[in-house]
């Protein structure tokens, strides 16, 4: 009777355990990347998060410029750039297996692939190539089916250029970017809404990951503090401002944006909504002097904003959340020495401690 009741109450605390309880039985992230491999090519390379286990996973015959996980992190699209004939889009499994060649572009570049949460459809940017010298025209989406290679356009109702899309998390909505001056375009699958955030600067939007927030950049106008009378009538009234960029935060349903970053000038971007969605870390940089780019972090509402970092000769990227939330991923490279590749580094925030992962490389993010 005794042993009954023991099987039986293990039963019931092993899915506690395998939940969480302290992520034992979780597998530990790994970071994938771009590096350039012994042919000076750039291929993609997956580390242990303490850069001790390094692998490459890709064997291209040309530089790989960009690339996409799949949602369920089984795939991996890639752009792969074939000079001077046009780009090809590549799909392989995320441990390097069974790479082959979804789409070529002839004449045309292929890139900046970006996933449905289906795992299955994806969208990337087309350029042709026109003109006598063959320059890159205005980028246009399209859709790209990874099973069967099927590509047609994202809409045809969509005049002009297109490009910066990202999906809702649910799928039923795209945002995407028509030209500078038009702003941030939503367009929802299920029943046709259509919807417009207005953006100067025409930035790819940011969902919140329950899909009922967005996060643009735009310009805003700070005021030069401390400027006299006379130093006012001697210059132009433009030169009293500085121009600034900020983050904006707009509801899926909403008609105005709320600014939540935006001062003194500074220019703020890449923002990261945290796992939870109660914070979001983006990067700073100082206006008007030669300085690299901070990382910065803020409560989803604008409260709370603080420097992360502050290595003015070092230039941050774009951070990269956890799963867990407790680590950002980013890349970094001294402004003042351009012959360095960026390198990858993980900072702690509890500890506040930044360690190196990858002494030379590019474009990270997380690897389930």
């Amino acid at each position: 009777m005794l042993t009954r009741l023991f099987h039986k109450g293990w039963l019931l605390l092993l899915p506690l355990l395998l939940a969480g309880c302290g992520g034992l039985f979780q597998a530990e992230p790994r970071v994938l990347y771009l590096a350039l491999d012994e042919a000076n090519r750039s291929q993609l390379y997956v580390s242990s998060i303490d850069g001790n286990e390094i692998s490459q996973l890709s064997n291209a015959d040309d530089d790989i410029i960009d690339y996409a996980l799949s949602p369920d992190g089984r795939h991996i699209v890639y752009t792969l750039r074939q000079r001077p004939q046009g780009d090809e889009l590549w799909l392989m499994e995320s441990n390097g297996r069974s790479p082959q060649l979804l789409l070529a572009c002839p004449d045309n570049q292929c890139s900046h692939p970006v996933w449905h949460p289906d795992s299955r459809r994806l969208l990337y940017e087309r350029r042709e190539f026109t003109g006598a010298m063959g320059t890159p025209g205005a980028p246009q989406l399209w859709w790209l089916d990874s099973q069967t290679g099927e590509t047609i356009p994202l809409l045809e109702t969509i005049d002009g250029p297109s490009g910066g899309a990202a999906f809702s998390p649910d799928g039923e909505w795209v945002s995407f970017v028509v030209s500078p001056d038009e702003g941030v375009r939503l367009y929802n699958f299920r029943d046709g809404r259509y919807r417009r955030i207005t953006s100067e600067m025409g930035t790819p939007a940011i969902w919140s990951h329950d899909g009922n927030y967005l996060l643009i950049r735009d310009h805003y106008l700070s005021y030069l503090m401390g400027v006299t009378e006379d130093e006012a009538i001697r210059t132009e009234a433009m030169q009293q401002f500085t121009l600034g960029v900020g983050l904006y935060l707009t509801h899926l349903e909403g008609t105005g944006v709320t600014a939540i970053s935006g001062q003194e000038g500074f220019d703020d971007s890449a923002a990261a909504w945290s796992p939870d969605g109660q914070q979001i870390a983006f990067t700073r940089k100082e206006p008007k002097v030669l300085t690299g780019r901070q990382l910065w972090l803020m409560g989803a509402d604008g409260s709370n904003m603080r420097p992360l970092t502050n290595e003015p000769m070092v230039n941050h990227g774009p951070p990269q959340w956890s799963p867990n939330g407790r680590y950002l991923l980013t890349q970094r490279y001294e402004i003042d020495n351009q012959q360095d590749m960026a390198s990858i580094w993980l900072l702690d925030l509890q500890t506040k401690e930044m360690t190196p992962i990858v002494a030379a490389g590019f474009y990270p993010t997380w690897l389930p």
